[in-house]
């Protein structure tokens, strides 16, 4: 447990000055309660004996006062040091995860799930927040509380009345620890099981339209409520190995009382101790419940949040394999010429290679055209363009720089990317397309809007721009979401242009019209397309036709069409259901 705890030694390096004043203090409040039981003994005393006087009195009443009105400024000043580190490592956790989770590749989120993620960064965040505020103080008021307790009560009454009396306590101690490596256990599967459940809910959520359209919300339903009845029960027991704690610490402090009561009577008979006190004995030994239960609430505390280090390192340590050492950023005049020089790839999870012996050029300015069957590795190709992944055998190259050797900010200051599945965020569309460029004007956004084929449709919407797209773009149509996505690369204005199969949802006409606007705008400036329907790319420079990975044909239109092979009888296909249609 302190082994995995010890991950988190920089931030008590980091916020030191408050935790050495808040432990301090918290040190003098338990100092300063040693005395309230000392004067109600002699007051009880007088009192027994008949000699106390008013003024006597008034000075013990007065003792008092200025004790608890000290204390509960101590307890005002350690509680805002030691809690406001509770804030603070919740800011820089949070922080630490999103961070880590914005540079890190595909294949992280391969591993990790978005509900996952999302636990971690929430339930596991606050578990160790809890650690590092109510958790300190818990153990640093436990144990030196007690310490000074015990003296006080060895020192001012009685040695022996205080060994006898707290010979139970440390079977307390032991049961706890006992209890504690049963709650890591149990907490390790309840965040698991928290995990899943927002796995369920996220998928849900995200897919609530086909979940519709196919009347599964009875199943999706039960499969939420099969999950979360799942966390219930892990929650629960978890929750009742953590409650035996504070019955069984009853059991144990009333077997102290009860020796104290024993034995002090005794002592009181042998003239030893006063009933003054013995009264004031008892008043410590009550003092001593609250040592034993925080202690047993830091071992509770500690070991879910162990588990939790654990999980949020997970995340923190994973390692970046696509990110290299001594990367370079790229110069405002790089050339944009991209090259696969003899290109082999396989995903992490892959048996077979993804990506075969690919040799291509891109000279900058020109066009290319990606086709192909689903499947046959279009989007792979333009993965390792946007350095997803590891890279491979052979090289991929930006003028003269091999993509391993370039920062991915850098790289992808250069590119444009539209992917298929559009995503927008949960703001305006003016908001959206202004991700691309964000310091652009009005009179930019308009130009983008409009050769991305959106004019008509913003009219139509009454707030115009500043319409609310809803969570991804769930308020509007799958073909406005791509051409706001294109307008978004478009005000970017990129040296390299990839549109990834993203006009699949937009009807034919408009698609010509936004692909020769792209044209018109970026005669100087390389663009890549892929696309299923052949006649977006006929214009291209060169058109690649791709089949399991690799190449199999290649040329421009003209080209392919003598070749009559799979793109011809393709182009053919497609020409004669378009002319059909339009009949």
């Amino acid at each position: 447990m302190f082994k995995t705890i010890k991950k988190l030694f920089w931030f008590f390096k980091k916020r030191k000055k408050n935790y050495i004043i808040g432990v301090l203090v918290l040190q003098l409040a338990n100092f300063i309660i040693i005395f309230p039981p000392i004067i109600i003994g002699k007051a009880i005393d007088s009192i027994a004996k008949g000699t106390i006087t008013w003024n006597e009195l008034m000075t013990y009443v007065g003792f008092m006062v200025v004790l608890f009105t000290s204390e509960y400024i101590c307890n005002f000043t350690w509680s805002y040091n030691v809690f406001s580190n509770a804030i603070v490592i919740d800011f820089d956790l949070r922080n630490m995860i999103m961070k880590k989770i914005l540079s890190m590749p595909r294949p992280f989120f391969e591993k990790f799930s978005s509900g996952d993620l999302m636990s971690r960064a929430t339930s596991d965040v606050t578990t160790i927040s809890d650690l590092l505020g109510y958790g300190t103080m818990a153990f640093s008021d436990g144990i030196c509380y007690l310490s000074t307790v015990i003296i006080a009560m060895g020192v001012i009454i009685s040695w022996k009345l205080t060994f006898f009396s707290i010979l139970p306590l440390p079977f307390l101690v032991l049961f706890s620890n006992y209890l504690g490596n049963h709650i890591h256990n149990e907490y390790t599967k309840q965040q698991e099981a928290f995990s899943t459940m927002s796995d369920v809910a996220l998928e849900n959520i995200n897919g609530l339209r086909v979940v519709r359209s196919y009347v599964l919300e009875n199943q999706s339903i039960a499969n939420f409520e099969k999950s979360i009845t799942d966390v219930y029960k892990k929650s629960l027991r978890t929750e009742i190995i953590a409650d035996i704690f504070w019955p069984s610490s009853k059991i144990f402090t009333s077997l102290s009382y009860a020796i104290a009561i024993w034995y002090g009577s005794s002592l009181i008979a042998s003239g030893q101790i006063t009933l003054g006190e013995l009264i004031s004995f008892n008043i410590y030994l009550g003092f001593l419940v609250w040592p034993m239960f925080s202690i047993g609430d830091f071992i509770n505390i500690a070991q879910r949040a162990s588990t939790s280090i654990e999980r949020i390192y997970e995340v923190l340590e994973e390692k970046d394999d696509v990110t290299q050492e001594n990367e370079v950023k790229l110069k405002e005049d790089v050339p944009c010429d991209l090259r696969f020089e003899n290109y082999t790839f396989k995903y992490p999870t892959s048996s077979s290679n993804n990506l075969e012996n690919i040799d291509l050029f891109i000279p900058e300015g020109n066009t290319l055209g990606i086709v192909g069957k689903t499947g046959s590795g279009k989007s792979t190709l333009i993965k390792q363009v946007l350095k997803e992944y590891e890279y491979g055998s052979g090289d991929v190259l930006l003028g003269n720089l091999s993509l391993k050797n370039i920062e991915v900010s850098s790289l992808m200051s250069k590119i444009g990317y539209v992917p298929q599945d559009s995503i927008l965020f949960s703001k305006t569309i003016k908001e959206n397309i202004l991700i691309g460029k964000n310091d652009a004007d009005d009179e930019g956004i308009e130009k983008a809007i409009n050769l991305a084929g959106l004019t008509k449709d913003i009219s139509n919407f009454s707030k115009g721009v500043n319409t609310l797209v809803g969570e991804r773009g769930v308020s509007i149509s799958g073909g406005q979401k791509q051409r706001i996505s294109i307008a978004r690369a478009l005000l970017k204005e990129p040296d390299i242009l990839i549109l990834d199969d993203s006009l699949s949802a937009v009807d034919s006409k408009t698609q010509m019209n936004i692909i020769q606007n792209i044209r018109n705008i970026r005669k100087n400036k390389s663009t890549i397309i892929v696309s299923h329907r052949l006649s977006l790319v006929s214009h291209a420079q060169e058109i690649i036709v791709m089949n399991d990975g690799k190449i199999v044909e290649r040329g421009n239109h003209e080209n392919l069409m003598e070749q009559n092979g799979w793109y011809a009888a393709q182009y053919q296909t497609q020409q004669l259901k378009e002319d059909e249609q339009n009949d």
